[in-house]
């Protein structure tokens, strides 16, 4: 090429034959390369810029010791079977009509990845990639590309990142002082792709493993993203819709839309945008001897990618449940948000976490075991980037029970019993857990327990004078049925009072051997001791007895109680029997009793009594005869201390006398005074007295009939007669 550019002999004239040439050439030319090895033939043509003069170097320009140009000399275009080609061994020479060798350049293979790489993007860029997008004449746009060929062939342009320029000698020795403007437009517009070539939007990595993350935020039912491009390149890239993601561009503006939640980080990349020029490739040729040239272009094998990450704005919801009995694990709880529903269970700590949630109110709701309290439902925010912590605290759900004892008839205690201190017990699943006595009224209130199927409620030992009540009550304290944490039952039992019955069977006879005489129609009154008498008792807590003619008679049921037998009624001249108790205290029982009443006997009593005092005469001496009903005399007899018969009877010191015998019954004895006491006037005026039951009474253990005797005390009349 040396000698091309110091030709003189060349003319215009040559110029133009050889463009038509070229023109031809290429015409007719196949759009193939040749076959490895094959020969192509160098021709060369001058260089015009927009004016029509032929481009010149303006400063002397030498490369690794070989002469480029110098001031006034053409610099031409190079054609490979008419091929446009770029000198990749500048100041080397190369005359019209030699031949190179495809493949044949070892220059080429000796520049390494890096400048290969980087020459096929100056081609892209340049003239055979980009000469439409350039401005200035075809001639121009070729001048500037072979000088960036040559910057990088001569390690004049770095092939780092951003492909500066480190010596400018190529540029200043075409455009020095100004000249060839239209050649520095293009040449600079190359050099700023090249610039540009590793730059990616400034939001975004060339490396995958570095992009970097960003986070769409939630409004308005849907996650936005946007992302300003400060390096204004954005227009070099196509970022497409991923996962879900719209993605729109307007300026160095990139908006990300999501309807969805995102959840892991979705990548989105996007390759630079490059000149493509189809099938074309680059092809070296070359000869040992001469310089070497490359021809065509290849688009970006590798071209440079813009990678980012999105993912939604989400928060974290954290719950944490404790339990009164320490039941923590697998407990299902709903979570329930816009558009969000989820069941989650706890861990073995009582934990869960929901992770990448949509910013926003979030319901909980536990799924509670019947056996606990009903757990009201949580309403928690979430926000971006936090975790909103919710807790839930289990109650065992419990009851109390209230008891009420009553007697079955009449809801209050019968006779002497009580309806306090039954023993009842508690049971669960038939084991017993605690007992309780009934109190005065029969009730009782229980502890607290935990709600459960199998609590039941059995008495254990009755109160006084009732009945075991063997039915085991189901106290129904289901957790089921409550919901609330303490929750009370009532269960209302009855007692069956404890009943027998009085029996007396009554005969009238002195008690000798013999058959004994049934007293028909002998009457008692039986009542609760306790009530104290037969009118005060209730009518369920008495009765009245008669005999029939077997002597037999039998109360009706009577509670539990001590009951007093009264004769109200007998035959005369019978005794009544004293007033005897019997306890009912055994259920169903009769209690039976035979009486056997003698004859009515009874001790007589006479006493002296003062007729105008009224008290009784302390004198002993009076004495008295008595007569039975048929007027005789009553006698009689003691053995002690001999035998003695009497028929007279005597006061003693204090004024009366008890007969040493007793006499039958009967009605009109009379008692007549025989001997008056000492001061006191006889008085043989019978008194009469009845021998019945009506008339006796009980003195020191024994019957008497009391009669009384009035005397008048003796007086005198005194006359004083005086004489002078």
């Amino acid at each position: 090429m040396k000698d091309i550019l110091t030709k003189r002999k060349f003319t215009r004239i040559t110029a133009l034959l050889l463009a038509v040439a070229v023109i031809f050439g290429t015409m007719f030319s196949l759009p193939v390369s040749a076959a490895s090895g094959d020969k192509v033939t160098i021709t060369f043509d001058y260089c015009y810029d927009s004016t029509g003069n032929i481009i010149k170097f303006q400063q002397t320009t030498v490369s690794d010791g070989y002469t480029v140009g110098t001031p006034g000399e053409e610099l031409c275009k190079i054609f490979a079977d008419g091929k446009e080609a770029y000198c990749i061994e500048p100041g080397h020479t190369l005359y019209s009509g030699n031949t190179l060798t495809e493949d044949g350049s070892t220059v080429w293979k000796n520049l390494g990845s890096a400048k290969q790489k980087a020459i096929n993007l100056v081609l892209l860029y340049g003239k055979p990639g980009s000469g439409k997008s350039l401005s200035g004449t075809e001639d121009q746009k070729w001048v500037a590309t072979q000088l960036i060929v040559w910057e990088f062939v001569s390690g004049c342009r770095s092939t780092a990142n951003g492909y500066k320029c480190t010596n400018t000698k190529f540029i200043n020795g075409i455009c020095a002082d100004g000249a060839n403007p239209g050649v520095k437009s293009v040449y600079n517009a190359i050099s700023k792709s090249l610039a540009n070539y590793s730059t990616v939007p400034s939001f975004a990595s060339a490396i995958a493993s570095k992009a970097e993350p960003y986070e769409m935020k939630y409004s308005d039912g849907k996650y936005t993203l946007t992302l300003t491009d400060s390096n204004s390149i954005l227009s070099d890239f196509d970022f497409k819709t991923t996962s879900g993601i719209s993605v729109s561009k307007s300026g160095n503006k990139l908006t990300l839309t999501s309807t969805l939640p995102v959840n892991d980080a979705v990548t989105f990349n996007s390759a630079k945008s490059m000149p493509s020029v189809g099938n074309t490739t680059l092809i070296p040729y070359g000869d040992a001897s001469l310089q070497d040239v490359i021809t065509g272009v290849e688009n970006d094998a590798d071209p440079i990618r813009a990678y980012f990450k999105v993912k939604t704005s989400s928060g974290n919801l954290k719950l944490v449940k404790t339990s009164e009995d320490g039941n923590v694990a697998n407990i299902e709880f709903t979570v329930k948000g816009d558009g969000y529903s989820k069941t989650a269970k706890t861990n073995s700590k009582g934990k869960f976490e929901l992770t990448d949630l949509v910013p926003g109110s979030y319901t909980v709701t536990e799924i509670t075991d019947s056996k606990y309290e009903t757990q009201k439902s949580q309403t928690v925010k979430v926000e971006s980037g936090k975790t909103a912590t919710v807790s839930f605290s289990n109650v065992l759900k419990k009851w109390n029970l209230t008891v009420t004892k009553t007697d079955a008839e009449t809801k209050s205690a019968q006779g002497d019993a009580t309806l306090a201190g039954a023993v009842y017990g508690i049971y669960n699943n038939g084991k017993l857990v605690d007992k309780y006595t009934t109190d005065k009224n029969g009730g009782f209130t229980t502890s607290n327990y935990v709600c459960g199927d199998n609590w039941t409620l059995k008495e254990i030992e009755p109160s006084e004078g009732y009945l075991l009540d063997e039915t085991e009550y189901h106290i129904g304290a289901e957790a089921k049925k409550y919901a609330l944490e303490n929750n009370s039952v009532s269960i209302g039992v009855t007692e069956d009072i404890l009943k027998g019955k009085i029996a007396i069977i009554k005969h009238t006879d002195d008690g000798s051997t013999k058959i004994e005489t049934p007293e028909k129609g002998a009457e008692f009154q039986v009542y609760l001791k306790s009530s104290g008498s037969y009118t005060k008792a209730k009518e369920s807590e008495r009765d009245t007895l008669i005999c029939d003619e077997y002597g037999f008679a039998e109360t009706k049921d009577l509670p539990y109680g001590t009951y007093t037998v009264h004769q109200t009624k007998g035959w005369n001249g019978t005794e009544f029997i004293a007033d005897f108790d019997v306890f009912i205290s055994e259920n169903n029982k009769t209690y039976k009793y035979l009486i056997n009443n003698a004859s009515l006997e009874s001790y007589v009593k006479i006493v002296k009594v003062d007729s105008e005092t009224g008290k009784q005469i302390p004198y002993a001496g009076a004495g008295f005869q008595i007569f039975a009903p048929d007027r005789n005399k009553v006698t009689m007899k003691y053995t002690y201390p001999n035998f003695t018969e009497i028929d007279t009877f005597y006061t003693n010191s204090d004024g009366y006398l008890i007969t040493p015998e007793t006499l039958p019954y009967g009605k009109g004895y009379s008692v007549v005074e025989v001997q008056a006491p000492y001061g006191y006037v006889l008085d043989s005026t019978p008194i009469y007295f009845d021998i019945t039951a009506e008339n006796t009474s009980e003195e020191n253990g024994v019957t008497i009939v009391k009669t009384e005797k009035k005397n008048t005390p003796q007086k005198g009349t005194i006359t004083v007669e005086k004489t002078g």
